[in-house]
């Protein structure tokens, strides 16, 4: 490359070859990251004006995009140092937020409900397959299906008129294990949870 106003391009292209970051499929990184950092609606614009394929794969790889997500609760702020107009909008969040996640350590105190995520780490189930795991009967294990459900653990597709359940967010089962150090000790080391 042709050097302006002496600038060495050859030397910019090698040290952007070395950032960790050059190395990451990208908006794909940038998903993953918000996802696993709690945002939702995440949505991608190109920005480029052409089509950019690489090689013969016909993978998009585009060079100029915009990343727009939200986190799913409002951000609220005390700008000035804590007063009686600045604490209503944190006490309203505070609110609904607690509930929320009463709600969804309530699922996860369930030993039951426990079990049938670890187990959909590794595979999806049916009712009847939950049942047999857990050694207790259909409508039980529909019943923790349906509680898993609810809280935005797990999904389902039909296969054959059968629901399979499959989990939503394999990340926050992956984060839950390491906060509470099970990752570290014998049960799922080298599982890939």
């Amino acid at each position: 490359m042709t050097n302006v106003n002496n600038v060495d391009f050859t030397r910019c292209d090698r040290l952007a070859e070395e950032l960790p970051l050059s190395r990451e499929f990208r908006p794909t990184w940038d998903v993953n990251i918000l996802s696993r950092l709690g945002f939702r609606d995440i949505d991608i614009r190109y920005l480029d004006a052409g089509d950019n394929r690489t090689g013969d794969t016909g993978i998009h790889a585009p060079v100029n995009f915009a990343v727009c997500a939200r986190l799913p609760y409002s951000n609220v702020s005390i700008a000035d140092g804590p007063g009686p107009d600045q604490l209503e909008p944190v006490m309203g969040l505070v609110d609904g937020m607690s509930d929320d996640i009463k709600d969804t350590w309530s699922v996860l105190s369930n030993k039951d409900c426990v079990k049938l995520l670890l187990s959909m780490c590794s595979v999806d189930l049916t009712v009847g397959q939950a049942a047999e795991l857990l050694g207790c009967s259909y409508p039980l294990a529909s019943h923790d299906m349906k509680k898993l459900k609810d809280a935005g653990f797990v999904d389902f597709y039909k296969e054959n008129n059968e629901k399979i359940y499959f989990l939503t967010r394999r990340d926050i089962i992956n984060d839950l294990c390491i906060m509470t150090n099970i990752l570290s000790g014998k049960h799922l080391k080298s599982k890939g949870v």
